[in-house]
């Protein structure tokens, strides 16, 4: 099991505020973009124009403070450090980042981090959920799309094939529309967490990128006067 969020949280904990130099965010805009940005040199959070409003950081590069705990650290759900050790260190140092992990997040630095809150309420998510399908079942598609989940190179892709029972047609790009000329009946959250998307390379030999179709669904759905999101499967 993948803990979410495992590797940004510890990098955020570990790593030097005045040192990162990447960022990967989801902004939950009109469009839903997704963005890679990259400094020429070590700098601070807010050098890199988040809105904290809307953007939703998912990963980050910079140098920790502690050098134990490595020279350079990436975190998003995975964690990749850069260090240098003895295997007989292995055990010291998973435990300085689980520990890592579960602190809490610097207030001063990383307050607006969790600004946008994933939903853990099983009563509402059920709830949510329920008013998502009844939309989808009556016809009802407006603020809901797909749309690729993750930063990909589009210099080697090809086009979208959808599985099962999706002909094994090469599509463009993933859209709501294309997806539902290979369903018969209506759409369910169960059909969405079953069917695939597969991203095929451009000689449409080998497929590089999959993930479920309700991974790639957004959909904004207003329960009690809040509008929630449906983002990433979460």
């Amino acid at each position: 099991m993948i803990e979410e969020r495992f590797g940004l949280l510890c990098a955020l904990n570990a790593v030097d505020p005045k040192t990162f130099r990447c960022v990967d965010v989801q902004s939950l805009n009109a469009i839903e973009s997704h963005m890679r940005i990259q400094s020429g040199q070590e700098t601070t959070p807010d050098q890199f124009g988040l809105s904290v409003e809307q953007d939703m950081l998912k990963a980050i590069v910079g140098a920790p403070k502690n050098p134990i705990l490595g020279n350079r650290m990436a975190g998003s759900d995975a964690l990749a450090v850069s260090v240098r050790l003895d295997l007989s260190d292995l055990p010291f140092l998973l435990d300085e980042y689980r520990k890592l992990f579960e602190a809490e997040l610097n207030a001063e630095d990383y307050q607006w981090v969790n600004n946008i809150s994933t939903t853990k309420s099983a009563a509402i998510i059920s709830a949510l959920e329920s008013a998502l399908e009844a939309r989808m079942s009556a016809g009802q598609f407006d603020g809901i799309w797909l749309s690729i989940p993750e930063i990909i190179e589009w210099t080697t892709v090809k086009g979208f094939i959808y599985s099962p029972h999706g002909d094994g047609i090469l599509h463009p790009d993933i859209n709501m529309e294309g997806f539902r000329k290979t369903v018969d009946g209506p759409i369910t959250l169960e059909m969405l967490r079953a069917r695939h998307v597969h991203c095929a390379d451009a000689d449409h030999k080998r497929v590089f990128k999959s993930w479920s179709v309700f991974k790639c669904l957004y959909a904004e759905i207003e329960l009690d006067g809040i509008t929630h999101v449906l983002n990433d499967g979460k």
